[in-house]
């Protein structure tokens, strides 16, 4: 069943990181713009360590685009960043489902 218009509230700028030579990030350049619907998860973080990880804040849906990868990031109308970490086609790839965790500090 495909998503009705009224759920894709939020206009979101997909992103790619681009790294130096190191793999530090360096900037990113804009791929596209999705109309999306953002809903929060229940999530905390998990530490090992001194390393810090972090757990799925949300879950979006949006209508078909090609070419998005676990690797880009989202970035909403007030300038809150998210990391896709997953990004899955429906089976008749008409939309996506994604997985999400906000940045911390972006």
């Amino acid at each position: 069943m495909a998503i009705s218009a009224g759920r894709l509230r939020n206009l979101m700028t997909v992103r790619e990181p681009v790294r130096d030579q190191f793999g530090k990030r360096v900037s990113a350049t804009e791929v596209c713009k999705l109309w999306m619907s953002i809903d929060p998860l229940r999530g905390k973080e998990m530490m090992e360590g001194l390393h810090v990880e972090p757990i799925l804040t949300h879950r979006g849906r949006s209508r078909y685009q090609p070419g998005i990868k676990h690797s880009m990031e989202l970035v909403d109308s007030d300038g809150e960043v998210y990391q896709i970490a997953a990004v899955v086609p429906d089976n008749k790839r008409r939309e996506l489902t994604f997985t999400l965790a906000q940045a911390e500090g972006a």
